[in-house]
């Protein structure tokens, strides 16, 4: 029961609606980021190809 109420106080610190927003803000961020890195590397390639 009291480790239950330590587990329910640390996951609703956890999940505090601004940390989670933020956190979700952030990991798009991240994705997009990546997804653009990507498709430049992509671009970059094929121009090589074509240039080749």
């Amino acid at each position: 029961m009291y480790r239950h109420t330590i587990y329910d106080v640390f996951s609703h610190k956890a999940l505090h609606p601004l940390k989670l927003h933020r956190f979700c803000m952030a990991f798009i961020i991240a994705i997009s980021f990546e997804f653009k890195v990507i498709i430049l590397v992509l671009r970059i390639v094929r121009h090589y190809k074509v240039g080749k």
